[in-house]
Order: C-alpha cells, then structure tokens, then sequence
C-alpha cells in the first residue's frame, strides 16, 4: 500500500512540474484610477515582477518568457469626441525582462506568456 502511494505522489509532483515547465497564457496588471499604479489581477504577481516609475516600469519574468506585451491608457475626449486610450503592443527583444516606456501611467498593461 505505501509502494502504491509513493508512486501516486511521485506521478502527480511530475504532471505538476510539467504544467509549470509548459506555462502559457497572460499576466494582466491593471490600475484603479488614472495616474494610479498598476495591480495585479488573479496571481500576475507570481509570474510577473513589477518596478514602477512615473513614466516607465521594469518588468522580470519569474515563470516563462513573455512573447508579448500589451499597454492600453486611459480613454480621454476632445471636446465632444471620445477618443479610446493609447494602446501599444510589442515583442520584446528579451523575453525574460525589458523596459517600458509611456507619457502616463497605463490603465492596462498585459503579458502573453510562453513555455
């Protein structure tokens, strides 16, 4: 019986260090209000590190690479019109940390991963 138990944990510490190993999917960070800083929604936190400044943040993959990254700023309007926020979308060079660069703080900033 405790044969069949070791084996049942060590089959399961492997089907969850393959899950790991093959992470995909996004990282999304999300500000309250314009100007505000950007948080984590639903764990971004644990695969995304995040250093913020005024007019840029520096980001470090701690799962994965990121193959893309989305920046979508705050909706604003011009007399009557409404104008949709700035959105900007890039592959970064480096897929394990990178610079970004905006004029103000995003509403939005959003992180494709890969394996």
């Amino acid at each position: 019986m405790q044969k069949v138990a070791i084996r049942a944990g060590s089959l399961w510490l492997a089907a969850m260090m393959l899950t790991a190993a093959s992470y995909g999917g996004a990282a999304l960070f999300r500000a309250p209000h314009p100007g505000g800083d950007l948080q984590p929604v639903d764990g971004a936190e644990r695969v995304i590190q995040l250093l913020q400044g005024g007019q840029s943040v520096l980001w470090t993959t701690l799962e994965g690479t990121v193959s893309l990254y989305t920046v979508i700023g705050w909706p604003s309007s011009h007399d009557d019109a409404e104008l949709g926020g700035a959105l900007m979308m890039r592959t970064p060079s480096d897929g394990g940390a990178g610079v970004i660069d905006f004029g103000e703080k995003p509403m939005t900033l959003q992180f494709e991963l890969g394996g």
